[in-house]
């Protein structure tokens, strides 16, 4: 129960990160295997090894499912004694998403899929030659791997019902809508954080005392001892904070967010099992901060930094902590660690932290 809890907390984002449609276009290239089966001709194969190029459009229409449109360069086969046959193809396919994993600290970022496609094989020779068909099924097996928001790299092998076979490596870039682009599994955290925070609201509510006017019963009491706190209503944990101490106890960092990423590592978990743990022991109040690296818009990077810290909330949470004594908040790019300009500072700077007071 603990781990598939964990996995829904935490991982959720992760397993729908791919889940927007979406048109993208992609260029690459391949080196080939051409073998044409000719006949009548006083012509042999002499050289089979050759390299193409490709451009292709897709469009993403589901989580695993994906539809292409390809055009290729193929090469030329050399026939000896001093004649080459072009190729060029046309095909449509469909791709499958078999595999999906997480690496790199990404969400989801690396795809094993499966191709199945027909289209048509031609080729172009000085010889007068007569094809006998220039259909073709095309069978294909590859790995994509997101390297950015919106860049993917592609390497596959390719198989020709006849004549060709290849494998090369391709370029993507993904269009589609905007607000999709920014990361799906954020808005989907948010929804899933949203239920958490009106119902605290709701009990702050029930929990404020209804002042009633005074009455003879009523003074009567008042001239009793009390037996209780007058205000036992929850304060805040900025609040109580600022009330405590201007300094917290101590501060615990978590550096380990991939790019546009709310997901959290095993490490993480480990260190907030132990947060949550000293959390319940000692009804201490806690102030979680996201924080991002420079890359994209303040506003979007803004919300990924809230997103980022409701991930941890919604963690600790889980492991028993109060919600009344987390207050969370989300700094963007304002408050960095470490300079932007390389790629080691950016990843200190997608962090969160933890305030005890």
């Amino acid at each position: 129960v603990d781990t598939l809890s964990r996995a829904w907390v935490c991982g959720r984002g992760s397993r729908r990160a791919d889940t927007g449609r979406g048109l993208y276009l992609g260029v690459g290239a391949a080196g080939t295997s051409l073998k044409p089966e000719v006949e009548d001709i006083n012509f042999t194969l002499d050289d089979s090894s050759s390299a193409g190029w490709h451009a292709l459009l897709g469009y993403r229409m589901h989580r695993r499912w994906r539809a292409e449109l390809d055009y290729a360069q193929l090469g030329e086969a050399s026939l000896a004694p001093s004649q080459s046959l072009e190729y060029t193809d046309y095909n449509a396919s469909i791709l499958f998403d078999a595999l999906k994993a997480s690496i790199l600290r990404g969400q989801d970022n690396l795809s094993l899929f499966g191709r199945l496609g027909a289209g048509k094989l031609a080729g172009e020779s000085d010889l007068n030659i007569v094809e006998d068909s220039s259909r073709q099924v095309l069978f294909g097996l590859g790995v994509d791997l997101s390297m950015a928001q919106r860049l993917t790299l592609r390497a596959e092998a390719l198989s020709y019902s006849k004549d060709a076979n290849g494998a090369g490596i391709s370029l993507l870039y993904r269009f589609g809508d905007r607000k999709r682009a920014r990361n799906p599994a954020i808005a989907d955290l948010t929804d899933q954080v949203k239920p958490s925070i009106v119902a605290q609201s709701r009990k702050r509510q029930s929990d404020t005392p209804v002042r009633k006017p005074a009455t003879a019963a009523i003074r009567k009491r008042q001239d009793r001892p009390e037996t209780s706190a007058p205000n036992t209503r929850p304060v805040p944990a900025i609040a109580a904070a600022r009330q405590q101490s201007d300094k917290p106890q101590r501060t615990h960092q978590l550096i380990g967010f991939g790019i546009n990423s709310n997901t959290l590592t095993s490490s993480e978990q480990t260190l907030l099992d132990e947060v949550a743990l000293d959390a319940n022991q000692s009804r201490a109040r806690l102030v979680v901060t996201g924080h991002t690296d420079n890359q994209g818009s303040k506003d979007y990077n803004q919300h990924l930094s809230t997103i980022r810290a409701l991930s941890v909330r919604n963690y600790l949470i889980l492991r028993g902590v109060d919600p009344v004594n987390i207050n969370v908040i989300g700094y963007g790019v304002s408050l960095p660690v470490a300079e932007n300009a390389s790629s080691a500072g950016r990843a200190k700077n997608r962090r969160v932290e933890i305030d005890v007071y």
